[in-house]
């Protein structure tokens, strides 16, 4: 991987250093992970000789990025700048509260690269921090219902907009079932000049974007609807199987809530009550984060915690015994605490489908020759047009027009059924081969109805002015390939000659003849799982802008830190 400079400016105005200063202060440790843009590793302080707090070091690369035969544009400078400047103003004291909001230790730059030093977060994301957990009790979800509002809240102060809070952009410090989190990736964010400022520009993963961000005029309580979505996956799971069902009701104006898939019916009220707070329609009757901050729920753990407290106090060592009550009902804090069935088994599966859903993207890029696969998305396009005229007519009936969002994009959500996406595969593509093999992966059977994000595959289609004009189709080394975030990485020793997928015409059934088990390259990037590069794919789908005139979409290049 190379860097192509076109200049050799400074970015940054006010830095810790260059990068001698850097290595003169931290030792390098592990390579966590490693994106398009920069590789992620763990460091310590050199003062640090007990290596007891373990930092990460993003390196990004300044100007264009060549790496694995494909040429990466250069991150904009205003988009380095403006991440850089919101992680500063968010930077708090030792003494002070922490507001939830990833800390930046430190800046370096060199002609070439710029470290971002921050603190890293081995807890991993919001889904794999649950999926690890015995149990999701409702005081857990009153906790990080606390930390994400009063995250959101501090931003909101600071006038920063996150524009893309979602389980993927939440991570945690441990395992542990206490552990804090942390809001990170403010690539698609923006810090205002100016109070109540209405923004136009569409940012943003579609599922958690506020039905105002559809209408392109919204302001900082867009990040408030947003936790709310965020704690309908954490409560009830992604929604894999029912996802249009799920986004139809988010973003009617008139909605119960308790309807959502997979939603408990047995949840406290109050936490029902915070939910339909945070996912008010009309952004102008939604309240701020500040003003949810005191929400019952939000303060129920707090409250259950005290309680605990008092009671231990009443039965410390030496104290006289005393009567019991017989028949003592719980308390109504009590009462309300229980695990919530099935929440971590919900999010293990969805895990389990994330790696079933990169393992499926490998099998379609490499049994399937570029004009297949061109042809593939132009057909899933088609199909997701079908599925949202039919979800129009039956899930959007209630409200008037000016309650509803504006018109949805066909593929607003970027998603298809795999079942309807084997079938497309198999009828309209004539290749059964590709189905079976798929239908032959670990828990296959179980994900038939659940949604794949096509996007997955967009990274494979080269445009029409890159194919090659030879009709020669060549096989793929797996030996020499890893998958990678929703990329075929291609190892360094390869050469030239092979390509990741099929070139030109032609059948490409004989590119898996050298295959082997794909479910056991297709995992995430090296080290831990929870380790993200400066891709901009999140794994419950694409965070993108796109201008206030509508044009294309494009990959936001946020700045992830990855790896905290």
């Amino acid at each position: 991987m190379g860097a192509c400079m076109s200049s050799q400016e400074m970015l940054i105005a006010t830095t810790d250093g260059d990068v001698e200063s850097f290595h003169s202060k931290f030792i390098e440790d592990v390579k966590l992970g490693e994106g398009e843009f920069g590789v992620v590793k763990r460091v310590f302080a050199t003062s640090d000789t007990n290596k007891q707090t373990p930092l990460a070091c993003k390196t990004l690369k300044k100007g264009m990025t060549f790496k694995d035969n494909q040429l990466y544009p250069a991150l904009p400078p205003e988009m380095l700048r403006g991440e850089i400047d919101m992680l500063r103003a968010l930077k708090t004291s030792v003494n002070e509260n922490p507001n939830y909001c990833l800390q930046l230790h430190s800046i370096y730059e060199s002609p070439k690269v710029i470290l971002m030093v921050t603190e890293l977060c081995g807890g991993g994301e919001m889904l794999e921090y649950v999926a690890k957990q015995d149990q999701l009790r409702t005081e857990d979800i009153s906790r990080i219902a606390f930390q994400l509002i009063t995250a959101i809240d501090y931003c909101a102060k600071n006038r920063i907009l996150h524009r893309d809070l979602k389980p993927a952009n939440i991570m945690f410090h441990s395992d542990s079932p206490k552990a804090q989190l942390r809001v990170i990736d403010f690539g698609a964010g923006v810090q205002d000049m100016e109070e109540n400022k209405m923004h136009t520009t569409f940012a943003g993963t579609p599922f958690y974007n506020s039905p105002e961000i559809f209408q392109q005029k919204y302001t900082q309580k867009t990040d408030v609807f947003s936790v709310g979505v965020t704690l309908y996956v954490l409560t009830s799971g992604y929604p894999a199987d029912s996802l249009q069902k799920a986004f139809n009701l988010l973003q009617k104006s008139k909605r119960d809530l308790k309807k959502l898939p997979n939603m408990p019916q047995n949840m406290p009220e109050s936490f029902y009550d915070l939910l339909n707070g945070l996912l008010v329609y009309h952004a102008k009757n939604r309240k701020t984060a500040g003003e949810l901050l005191n929400h019952p729920f939000v303060t129920f753990h707090q409250q259950l915690e005290q309680e605990e407290a008092e009671e231990a106090a009443d039965t410390v060592v030496g104290a006289l015994p005393t009567t019991p009550v017989p028949n003592k009902r719980p308390s109504m804090l009590k009462s309300q605490s229980f695990s919530v069935n099935g929440a971590v088994e919900r999010h293990t599966l969805m895990l389990s489908y994330q790696s079933f859903e990169r393992s499926l993207t490998t099998l379609l890029a490499t049994m399937l020759s570029q004009p297949d696969l061109s042809r593939l998305l132009e057909l899933v396009q088609k199909a997701q047009v079908a599925v949202l005229i039919e979800e129009e007519g039956t899930e959007h009936t209630t409200g008037s027009a000016s309650e509803q969002a504006a018109p949805l994009e066909p593929d607003q959500l970027g998603v298809i059924s795999l079942n309807r996406l084997y079938e497309i595969v198999k009828t309209d593509l004539n290749n059964e081969d590709v189905i079976n093999r798929a239908k032959s992966l670990p828990n296959a059977s179980s994900y038939i109805k659940f949604a794949y994000h096509t996007a997955l595959l967009q990274d494979f289609v080269k445009p029409a002015y890159q194919n090659n004009n030879t009709s020669t189709t060549k096989e793929v080394d797996v030996d020499d390939m890893e998958f990678d975030g929703g990329k075929l990485r291609r190892h360094s020793h390869m050469n030239n000659n092979k390509r990741l997928a099929s070139l030109g015409g032609g059948s490409s059934g004989s590119t898996m003849s050298s295959m082997r088990d794909l479910s056991k390259w297709s995992a995430d990037a090296k080290g831990s799982g929870s380790v993200r590069g400066g891709g901009a794919m999140s794994r419950l789908g694409v965070s993108f802008r796109k201008g206030p005139r509508g044009g294309g979409m494009n990959r936001a290049q946020s700045v992830m830190i990855a790896g905290v």
